[in-house]
């Protein structure tokens, strides 16, 4: 369950980052 809930923050996180990349590309 603990490496479920990692991978689903990682995965926020990287859409996050991703989504600050293409703004900051703007």
């Amino acid at each position: 369950m603990d490496q479920l809930r990692t991978g689903i923050g990682f995965h926020i996180s990287s859409a996050l980052f991703a989504e600050v990349l293409r703004l900051a590309g703007e």
